[in-house]
């Protein structure tokens, strides 16, 4: 049976060689696979996000490489050479010019943010005056996602020139007080202070919140403010809790402050402004 077989295909080379190649390209396949289920469970079972970038990369990066060595063997099977190919396209990219500079440079670029450690995977970043989610990591681009509208921003890695990170090491909770001047300001930072003093230090805070003094005098109210570190991402709930509990504390006292610290005290979207 093997034998007519062989001789059938000696006899049809066209149909040899397109067997040959979904051969080659179903063993392509399974091989990307392989490789991409490792990563994926690599993904799963680690916490780090540096570690998680890295690997979605690597991912992309190795289905690339194997699909190009597949595409090669292909067009060998079918009686071209793959070094002439190579040669051509080589000739192409170099006739691009600034459109080859242009990729050329997103590489290079995805390639400095991640082996500098720039941002990772579900960091909360400003990239270019544009402000999102980090959802995907290439070599050649970084995706971003709105968790407010839900848009995707899509930036090519050579065109980022400036990156706010917003999820590294911590974030300062900062709230500002209005008070008009008509009420005593050694009493109203007593106030404050007392009611600082009764808040616990848990988690996201990193440290107490405290006092930081009277940051500017206004035509009708001066301006005190209070902060203290919180965990990356958790400065706005925090912001929300200090604004509640102290502003009710002024109250209690019949210390009245301005129209606009009261519009901040009611709640909001932690990531609003993402």
């Amino acid at each position: 049976m093997l034998d007519k077989i062989e001789v059938f295909l000696e006899g049809e080379p066209i149909l040899r060689n397109v067997i040959s190649a979904v051969i080659i390209f179903s063993v392509a396949w399974l091989i990307q696979r392989f490789f991409v289920h490792l990563i994926r469970r690599g993904i799963k079972r680690t916490q780090s996000q540096k570690q998680k970038t890295y690997l979605s990369v690597m991912r992309k990066t190795i289905q690339v490489l194997v699909y190009v060595i597949a595409m090669m063997m292909i067009i060998e099977v079918f009686g071209f050479s793959s070094t002439p190919m190579v040669a051509i396209a080589s000739a192409v990219s170099v006739s691009l010019g600034l459109g080859a500079q242009q990729f050329i440079r997103d590489l290079l670029s995805g390639f400095f943010i991640l082996s500098e450690n720039h941002f990772n995977l579900g960091d909360v970043v400003t990239i270019n005056g544009v402000t999102g989610v980090v959802e995907s990591i290439t070599l050649r681009a970084t995706r971003l996602r709105n968790s407010l509208t839900g848009e995707q921003y899509i930036l090519s890695n050579g065109d980022i020139n400036m990156v706010t990170n917003m999820s590294r090491d911590y974030r300062k909770a900062v709230v500002d007080f209005l008070v008009p001047y008509h009420f005593e300001m050694e009493h109203v930072i007593n106030v404050l202070e007392k009611a600082l003093d009764e808040i616990e230090l848990e988690e996201p805070m990193i440290t107490k919140p405290g006092f930081d003094g009277v940051t500017t005098l206004e035509e009708r109210f001066y301006v005190l403010r209070v902060s203290c570190r919180t965990l990356p991402d958790k400065n706005w709930g925090v912001e929300t809790m200090l604004r509640r509990r102290l502003v009710k504390s002024l109250r209690d006292e019949n210390i009245t402050l301005s129209s606009k610290t009261l519009d901040e005290v009611e709640e909001y979207n932690p990531k609003s402004e993402v």
